[in-house]
């Protein structure tokens, strides 16, 4: 019997190579933001990631999965100084703690959710310290979903913490903030790289609850 796949974020470029690397073992739905071209094959489903009610009814059309990941957290520079840039990432992060409840109540026995985050969970990010503190949010979250859930054999939860991704988002990224990433890194991982981790992490009976591929980035200089 084919398994259940749900991408949320499937229209990044992270999230079509995850698509593509599982699409021959899954039955794959997926969500994207806005129209775009060239979105991959299979069941799509527009959503907001900030609307949690949006969230709620996309799991119910689905239903029982085994599998979910979430590629949907848009890089946003932000200041500590302002509240304000503090509720535009606070409205992505209710997203997908409510997207940890919902596979709570959707996921079959043992089914397991994927985050993928960036070693800023772990080490902050100066030009953008509140997208940092939501990734350090969700780590601590998935490590208590998993002291509750995962003991007890009833789901896994996964973060993948990043390095630079070879993606899109850098268009929209200065030159000097690009350079600061290159000159930690040996290269940028590419989308594939990411694919081909979390396919193998998804056939594993024992999971990890965080691994870090990051390209060298968080060793001390």
């Amino acid at each position: 019997m084919a398994k259940n796949a749900l991408v949320i974020g499937g229209g990044s470029d992270m999230g079509k190579a995850i698509i593509q690397k599982l699409q021959s073992d899954y039955t794959i739905y997926y969500t994207y933001n806005t129209p775009k071209e060239n979105l991959p094959e299979g069941n799509r489903l527009q959503l907001d990631i900030t609307n949690v009610e949006a969230i709620e009814k996309t799991f119910e059309l689905i239903g029982n999965l085994d599998l979910v990941v979430t590629a949907a957290f848009p890089y946003i520079n932000t200041d500590l100084a302002s509240f304000d840039d503090y509720e535009r990432i606070e409205k992505f992060l209710r997203g997908h703690v409510a997207i940890f409840t919902l596979a709570k109540k959707h996921l079959n026995k043992v089914g397991l959710l994927v985050n993928l985050l960036g070693q800023s969970a772990d080490f902050g990010l100066p030009s953008a310290p509140h997208y940092g503190a939501s990734f350090a949010y969700i780590d601590n979250l998935a490590k208590s979903y998993n002291a509750r859930y995962g003991r007890a054999g009833e789901m896994k939860v996964f973060n993948l913490q990043l390095g630079p991704v070879e993606t899109s988002l850098w268009a929209g990224v200065s030159t000097d903030e690009r350079k600061y990433f290159e000159d930690k890194v040996l290269s940028f991982i590419q989308p594939d790289e990411v694919a081909e981790l979390v396919y193998n992490i998804a056939q594993m009976k024992v999971v990890p609850t965080k691994l870090v591929l990051d390209g060298f980035f968080s060793l001390p200089e």
